[in-house]
């Protein structure tokens, strides 16, 4: 089912191609009369049904102008992710290596 303010997410993303044009997350909100929880589940929705929606802390919101900028947003993703599961293993007590194959492992 689709979000009912996914047109105007995309509507106002037309205005922010490339990082340079990136918009803050607060000012996201603000435009479509959201608030920020339901921006970052609207914006996760655009992103599963295959927008090149990307953000960043220091920029803001933005659509992927070429590749450099989606792989820039991706290894933003990324660090952030590994940085949550090291400190999965470290409320576990193991080293995140151990962590990576028991997940492996239980998959």
């Amino acid at each position: 089912m689709t979000h009912p303010m996914m047109q105007k997410l995309i509507d106002e993303m037309h205005n922010h191609v490339g990082k340079d044009l990136a918009i803050r997350g607060e000012c996201l909100a603000k435009a479509l009369d959201l608030p920020m929880r339901e921006l970052r589940h609207l914006t996760g929705e655009a992103i599963k049904s295959g927008m090149a929606l990307c953000s960043h802390p220091a920029y803001g919101y933005w659509i992927a102008l070429n590749i450099e900028e989606l792989e820039f947003a991706c290894q933003f993703h990324r660090s952030r992710a590994l940085h949550e599961l090291q400190k999965e293993a470290q409320l576990r007590r193991m080293n995140l290596a151990d962590l990576l194959g028991q997940m492996k492992l239980n998959t």
